[in-house]
């Protein structure tokens, strides 16, 4: 075969790979393969407050630098609207709603 290697998988179907290809492969160095690591979960910054009884999050921020910058602004908005009791966290999460009402 020119240049290319068969490799089969547990399907039995073949998958054709070029020599260069495998080749720059063993030239890669190991990388670290631990998903915590890898993956980034985002910065979020949570306002919760007690009238309107209510959870915000604001984000999402790629690192807890850029998410303390940004408080200031959303902190004033709420108070703009009158929010009371305003508490803040900001965490790396995943939020699935951004506005969450109670009561």
């Amino acid at each position: 075969m020119s240049n290319q290697t068969l490799i089969s998988n547990f399907s039995r179907s073949r998958i054709s790979i070029s020599s260069q290809v495998i080749d720059e492969m063993k030239e890669e160095p190991m990388r670290d393969t631990n998903m915590l690591q890898t993956i980034q979960i985002p910065w979020w910054i949570i306002i919760h407050t007690n009238v309107p009884l209510c959870t915000y999050y604001f984000g999402p921020f790629d690192n807890l630098e850029e998410a303390n910058n940004a408080q200031l602004g959303y902190i004033e908005d709420l108070n703009q609207e009158k929010a009371q009791d305003i508490k803040v966290i900001i965490k790396q999460c995943q939020p699935t709603n951004l506005t969450i009402m109670k009561g």
